[in-house]
């Protein structure tokens, strides 16, 4: 094994490394000395990789690395030039030189690195999260009373949420999101009430339906009964004839009663039904202008917002600084400042 003696204090510095030769490098093991020096001098210092200056620390290392390797590997290089006849001792040493420098590099730099990721996947976990507090109150068409309980139960889980330098943006619109929520349960809790009022209606009218039909029924046996027994006692006495007569005359009042009675009260009822489908198209009319009321005021306020935050961002704040700013100020946690809307 050859010996490389490096000046003392100096390290491995490109200006030392070129005071060295090639062949003496690039000797079988000759680069080992080169390689224990640099690892001494950027081994076993712990930086504060939650600092910029510490991770710039550890980069600059990790640079100081790259370009020691750089530069020993074009000394192989020109040595392999010359020296034709070793080419295969030095690439062989030349490699295992980069394999060495290449998992050094990695080393001292992976704690930077594993912080940087985890720091990446943190962001984009809460983006991800606040793309699902978004989607909360989307629904493919009229959601259930099911369907919205669902959502309020994943509501809570998202509430629950550490959300960090992101907590007033995803608590507003948590915010919004559960106000929205409600209003559709309470929607949908009125539509099921009058669906099923709708029914009982219908079941009732339906009863009244075979009453009536039972009645007509009845009438007309007692109609052909009278009949039959007019023509069995047409021959009777007059006084017995005149009181069948009265009897008849009688029998037909009530047998016109009860056709006035079935009229009045199928009119009732269909009167009744028609009361019910104004009431529902009335409420189906309110729901939607209040939609439409909401909807506008919802878009006046964001072009008002829209509009503040124009000025801000034109003073200098962040764009995240000025939604902020717009947060407190609707929400009256500015003194003795509020928007016109």
């Amino acid at each position: 094994m050859t010996t490389i003696t490096l000046p003392e204090g100096r390290g491995a510095d490109i200006a030392v490394l070129q005071t060295l030769e090639p062949a003496t490098v690039f000797a079988k093991d000759g680069w080992v000395p080169i390689y224990e020096a640099i690892k001494k001098e950027v081994s076993g210092i712990v930086d504060d990789i939650t600092t910029e200056e510490g991770r710039e620390a550890v980069k600059s290392r990790a640079y100081k690395i790259a370009r020691s390797k750089t530069f020993l590997d074009e000394m192989g290089k020109t040595l392999n030039a010359d020296l034709i006849k070793q080419a295969k001792v030095i690439d062989n040493e030349r490699a295992a030189l980069w394999d060495k420098l290449e998992a050094l590099q990695k080393e001292v730099r992976r704690a930077v690195t594993e912080w940087e990721e985890k720091e990446k996947a943190r962001v984009e976990g809460h983006k991800s999260a606040i793309a699902q507090v978004e989607s909360l109150t989307r629904f493919d068409g009229i959601p259930s009373i099911c369907d919205v309980e669902n959502r309020l139960t994943f509501w809570k889980v998202l509430k629950q949420r550490d959300w960090e330098e992101n907590n007033d943006l995803a608590q507003e619109l948590l915010a919004r999101a559960f106000e929205t929520l409600s209003e559709r349960k309470k929607a949908a809790q009125q539509a099921e009430a009058e669906r099923a009022e709708l029914e009982t209606f219908r079941k009732l009218k339906a009863e009244r339906d075979a009453e009536d039909l039972r009645a007509t029924e009845a009438a007309r046996q007692a109609d052909f009964e009278a009949q039959a027994i007019k023509r069995a006692e047409e021959d009777a006495a007059i006084k017995i004839k005149q009181a069948d007569d009265a009897r008849i005359a009688a029998e037909a009042k009530a047998k016109q009663d009860a056709e006035d009675a079935s009229l009045a009260a199928e009119a009732k009822a269909q009167a009744a039904v028609e009361a019910e489908r104004k009431r529902v198209a009335d409420e189906e009319k309110r729901i939607a202008d209040e939609a439409a009321a909401r909807e506008k005021d919802t878009k006046h306020k964001g072009q008002i917002h829209r509009e503040i935050l124009s000025v801000l961002l034109s003073i200098g704040l962040t764009d995240d600084q000025g939604k902020r700013v717009i947060s407190a100020m609707a929400k009256g946690k500015l003194p003795h400042v509020t928007i016109n809307y």
